[in-house]
């Protein structure tokens, strides 16, 4: 699933080590992986998607390389990524162009540092298009 989601090789990039895997009492499916008390990703029932945590955020940004699934912002949009706040695409200086409307991202600044992740509104030329708009929600 992660593979499929973000690239050859993300699976085992994310899912490495010694995990805790919690699933539905109602359904019996995987809702939630963690390493040790660390989320690595949440699944989405509704559609199966893998939801990223701090941790399988991380892991991913130490994988995959860049510009990979990132979206990179202006120094101004720094402290709102931090905070959790949604970015606006008139702040990104670039993005991967293969990104697709609401997809997991990971938000980086110009020196790919990890700032936050989220869902993306927009696709990535879409977001390189617009200069005013909410681009990524936190």
């Amino acid at each position: 699933m992660a593979d499929y989601q973000f690239g050859s090789g993300s699976g085992e990039a994310l899912f490495d080590g010694d995990l805790n895997i919690v699933k539905s009492k109602k359904t019996y499916k995987i809702r939630h992986v963690y390493h040790k008390e660390e989320l690595i990703a949440t699944l989405r029932a509704s559609d199966g998607v893998l939801v990223l945590g701090r941790e399988g955020a991380r892991r991913l940004h130490g994988y995959l390389p860049y510009p990979q699934n990132r979206v990179i912002v202006n120094e101004e949009a720094e402290p709102f990524a931090v905070e959790g706040k949604s970015i606006f695409a008139k702040f990104i200086i670039d993005c991967d162009s293969d990104i697709r409307a609401s997809e997991e991202v990971l938000i980086v600044n110009s020196k790919d540092e990890l700032l936050a992740f989220g869902k993306s509104i927009l696709c990535g030329p879409e977001m390189m298009d617009f200069n005013t708009g909410q681009a990524v929600k936190n």
